[in-house]
């Protein structure tokens, strides 16, 4: 990150590389195909162990449990309509 005359430049990005050269690094050695394939073949959802859908994913630990802004919150899974929305219903110009 270089920074000059008030601005902030990021590179995201190695040009020389090439768009897409750079390897992909897993998550705690967690493959999206191989899971996908396991929950596909046992029929059984997936629950990610590192970030558990509970209070502590939120920042208890930093908000504390009365927070106004963890407050209210449902743990919920996509249902099926979610994915598979009704085409829309006449045309936008």
């Amino acid at each position: 990150m270089a920074s000059s005359s008030g601005r902030v430049t990021i590179q995201l990005v190695d040009e020389e590389a090439g768009v897409g050269a750079g390897r992909l690094q897993l998550f705690r050695g967690q493959s999206y195909e191989a899971i996908r394939a396991a929950c596909l073949d046992s029929g059984i959802l997936f629950r990610d162990p590192y970030f558990p859908a509970g209070p502590d994913a939120l920042g208890y630990d930093q908000l504390g449990p009365d927070s106004e802004k963890a407050k209210g919150v449902k743990w919920m899974r996509p249902h099926a309509e979610a994915w598979n929305p009704p085409p829309p219903t006449g045309v936008l110009c």
